[in-house]
This record gives C-alpha cells, sequence and structure tokens, in this order.
C-alpha cells in the first residue's frame, strides 16, 4: 500500500512540477537567485543632476529620524540631498549608489552612509519580501553581484539544488503571492463584489501598521539579532562578501569622498566588546582606503532622554545630533 501511495505521491509532485515550469515559463534549470525586471528607477539620479548637490546622505530611519537635511545645508553652507528610507540596509544603498549616483553627471562631491552596527557588510540583510520590491525598482539583470551576494550566497546547496532543478520551489515567490491573492480578495470580491482596492483597506482597517505598531517594533528588533550574530560581527569574514568593496572601488573611481556616519542606539546599556572589536576592524579598513569614518556609537552627548525608542532619536536628539554633526563635519569639506 505505502508503495502505491509513494508512487502516486511521485506523481503529483512530479506533474505540479512540470506544470510549474510551463506556466510560468521557467527555464531549466532556473538561474539561481531572484528575477529582476530590466527597468531600473532613476528618481535620484534625476534630483542629483537637476539639483547638484555637494553632498548627498543615504541609509535607514535611524537618518530620517536623526538629522534634519536643511539645518545641515544650512550649516555647512552647501547644497544637500537626503536618501533617507525608512527599512533600507545596505544593499538597497548600493543599488541607488551604484545605478543612480554613479550615473550622475556630475556626481555628488561627498557620500555620507549613515548605519547601524553591522549593517554595512550584511549583504543578505533585509533583502526578502517587500523588502525585495524596492530593491527590485533599483536593480536589474546584469547586477550579478546583487543576486550572488544577496541571495545566492545565503542559500545552501540542498537549496541551491532545489531552486535550480524543482521549478515548484524555483517558482515559490509567485505561487506565494497567488495564494495570498485568493485569500485576501478572491472571497470579497466574490461574495461582496468588493474588488481589490476595497478589500486592501478593509484590510487595514483591522491588520493595518498604525494598529501594531508595538507587533512591528517587535518583529524589527527580533530580525536585527541577526546584526549581533558572532559572524556577523566577524568584519574580516563579512568585508569580501559584503558591498563595501564595491561601494568603496566606485567612490574612488569617481574622485567621490566617502564618509561613514556610524549611528548610536540603545540596542545596549553595556559595553559589546564584540562589536568594538568589529568597529575597530571597520576603521582600520576605512584608513587604509581614504574613507572617513564618523563613530557616534558610544557617544556620551547622545543621552538617553533624546531617544523616541531604541533605534531613533527624538526631535530634540535630532536637532542636537544634527548640530554635532555640522560642527564635526565642517572641516572635513573644507
Amino acid at each position: 500500500m505505502w508503495k502505491k501511495f509513494l508512487l502516486f505521491f511521485i506523481l503529483c509532485f512530479a506533474a505540479l512540477n512540470v506544470y510549474a515550469a510551463f506556466h510560468y515559463e521557467l527555464p531549466y534549470p532556473l538561474p539561481l537567485g531572484p528575477t529582476l525586471d530590466a527597468h531600473i528607477r532613476t528618481n535620484h539620479l534625476r534630483v542629483v543632476e537637476e539639483k547638484r548637490p555637494q553632498l548627498v546622505l543615504i541609509g535607514d530611519s535611524t537618518l530620517t529620524k536623526g538629522v534634519e537635511p536643511k539645518r545641515l545645508s544650512q550649516n555647512l553652507g552647501k547644497p544637500i540631498y537626503s536618501i533617507d528610507l525608512p527599512g533600507s540596509a545596505s544593499t538597497l544603498w548600493y543599488l541607488i549608489i551604484k545605478n543612480n549616483l554613479m550615473q550622475a553627471n556630475p556626481p555628488p562631491k561627498t557620500l555620507l552612509i549613515f548605519f547601524r552596527d553591522t549593517v554595512l557588510t550584511l549583504p543578505g540583510y533585509r533583502v526578502e519580501g517587500e523588502y525585495f520590491t524596492q530593491i527590485d525598482e533599483y536593480a536589474s539583470p546584469k547586477d550579478l553581484l546583487l543576486i550572488e551576494r544577496a541571495y545566492v550566497n545565503k542559500m545552501n546547496p540542498l537549496e541551491q539544488a532545489a531552486a535550480s532543478y524543482l521549478p515548484l520551489y524555483g517558482a515559490r515567490r509567485e505561487l506565494r503571492a497567488r495564494l495570498e491573492e485568493l485569500v485576501r480578495y478572491t472571497p470579497a470580491q466574490t461574495l461582496l463584489n468588493c474588488a481589490h482596492p476595497c478589500a486592501q483597506e478593509a484590510l487595514h482597517v483591522p491588520f493595518g501598521s498604525a494598529r501594531n505598531e508595538q507587533a512591528l517594533n517587535a518583529a524589527i528588533y527580533a530580525a536585527d539579532e541577526s546584526l549581533y550574530s558572532p559572524g556577523s560581527l566577524n568584519f574580516a569574514r563579512q568585508l569580501p562578501r559584503s558591498f563595501l568593496p564595491e561601494i568603496t572601488r566606485m567612490a574612488q573611481e569617481q574622485n567621490i569622498q566617502l564618509i561613514l556616519v556610524h549611528m548610536k542606539t540603545r540596542e545596549f546599556n553595556q559595553r559589546f566588546p564584540a562589536l568594538e572589536d568589529y568597529m575597530r576592524d571597520l576603521n582600520a579598513y576605512a584608513q587604509a582606503n581614504g574613507i572617513i569614518l564618523m563613530d557616534y556609537g558610544a557617544d556620551p552627548r547622545l543621552t538617553e532622554d533624546l531617544y523616541a525608542d531604541t533605534l531613533h532619536l527624538n526631535a530634540n536628539g535630532k536637532r542636537i545630533f544634527t548640530e554635532i554633526l555640522s560642527a564635526e563635519l565642517a572641516p572635513l569639506l573644507r
């Protein structure tokens, strides 16, 4: 009996794989990594060419909540363009730098990257799910380094084999999107004549981020634990796997001064020797490659009362940090 069941299972599994391969028009074997469309969004390229800022800032929500671009520009007497992307990480920054900033004529004179702890050398951090949507906007199929370092390097040999030779696994993103479509929107459309926008709005009311801010923050903090694993804190191991060497090379070729700004958070209330070692290695790399590292990770001027939460400064903290940054940037830009 079990032999018949096993044979039936194998035949069904094979049929589903054949169906997935033909339905989604997948090549065989499937190339590793996600499928990227050919279009590259160039909104930042246009702004840089039109406004010609001397300084470009790029980072995640710690930049959004930590720096006042207008005040910084006034203090320095230089035009500034801030690309603050909440939820972003080094992979998206690399793509925007490569496919937008480095294509500008002329490129900016100075590029400041605002980062938290080990984010700068973790190419596989925040690249899946909704994060992939943004990454795809700024990437193309020619971005082979992106596919290799952000996706393929994270896969073990078994995953690589499954992704290449099992179309059902290779089409998992498309299948998941289709299943979510069926579960979320089809019943509303069929039973209530509530089309996609109507159903989306109805789902947003009980399940939207505004009603689940605590849960959302908890999920973010849980994901951030990967920033402090022994492997992530090993700078020498992570550096060649990251996009930092490529960003460094591009900046040097375009004669752009690269400045790395390490933002302080309240993740730890005691010394963290492993992170201190990581920052020491990053500083050595920066000095060897003509990069300026501004390390505020343990700055005593950024006291607890200046923070709105674990990661972000409050309005007063934002003003104070902008003044600190202005004063310390000014002599570097003369």
